[in-house]
Formats: structure tokens, C-alpha cells, sequence
């Protein structure tokens, strides 16, 4: 495991602020630990509508950091990629620009709804996941720009 990394995305550094740090999102095959070879998801932390920081954790360690299985995050980040592949097509159609964050969505569509089975069938709280990894992998991993 490694320890906390700040979050080059985060708006604001300001350790007053009141809400509670939470995990919000885990790209569950980041990289590998190099003396066992063995995979490493990357767990980026929140706190309000901010990623705040990141790190490293194993596999095995994900269900005590995170309180879900690997096999919850997959499900999130093929959620995720689903998303994405909806949006690229809606902005390649000119239905609307490109975006930033799943919040920008909003201005432009009703985000709640309308992703087609089993996402719209999703609870508050794994939909909300869904939106932090889809904000995670634009700004990360697949830029909508």
C-alpha cells in the first residue's frame, strides 16, 4: 500500500471544511505492487464535490477501505465505461459539448436517467459511484475533449 497522495484534481485544499472524507471512486487495476507483482486498485478520496487525495491499496484491502469487493468495483467501473461511451456518441452526434465531470452533464441533459438497463436501475448510492468513476476516467484516463 502507499500512502496518501494530494489529488491533483481537487478544487479547494481547505482543511476546515466540514464534510466528511469519503471514498469516491477506484479504478480497481491501477498498477502493481512491485515486489509481489501483485495487482493495485487506486482509491481516490472525496470530500463535499471534491476528489481531495488518492493512494494504492491491494485487492485483498479493498473491502476494508472501501467496505465493497473488487467485484462491486468492476461492476462500477463497467458502469462507468458505459456512460462514457453513451456521452462520446451524444457529443460526436452534437447533441451536447464536451464535458468535465459528470455534474456539467446537468446543464445539458437530465443525467439522472435515461442510461438504459441496469444503470437506471441502480441504487442512489451506486449510482453515485458510477458518477465519481465517471469523473475519475474523463479527467484521468479518457478525456471527452
Amino acid at each position: 500500500m502507499s500512502l496518501p497522495t494530494p489529488d491533483p484534481y481537487r478544487a479547494s485544499n481547505d482543511p476546515a471544511d466540514p464534510s466528511p472524507e469519503f471514498v469516491a471512486s477506484v479504478k480497481p487495476f491501477d498498477t502493481v505492487a512491485s515486489a509481489a507483482a501483485a495487482p493495485l486498485a487506486r482509491v481516490r478520496y472525496g470530500r463535499g464535490s471534491t476528489f481531495i487525495r488518492w493512494r494504492h491499496i491491494s485487492h485483498d484491502a479493498l473491502v476494508a477501505e472501501t467496505g465493497r469487493p473488487l467485484d462491486y468495483w468492476l461492476r462500477i467501473d463497467a458502469y462507468s465505461a458505459q456512460l462514457i461511451y453513451q456521452v462520446r456518441d451524444l457529443i460526436s452526434k452534437a447533441r451536447i459539448p464536451a464535458v468535465a465531470d459528470f455534474a456539467d452533464l446537468h446543464n445539458h441533459l437530465d443525467a439522472n436517467t435515461g442510461w438504459g438497463e441496469p444503470i437506471d436501475s441502480l441504487s442512489p448510492e451506486d449510482f453515485a459511484a458510477v458518477q465519481w468513476r465517471f469523473t475519475d476516467r474523463i479527467r484521468t484516463e479518457e478525456p471527452l475533449t
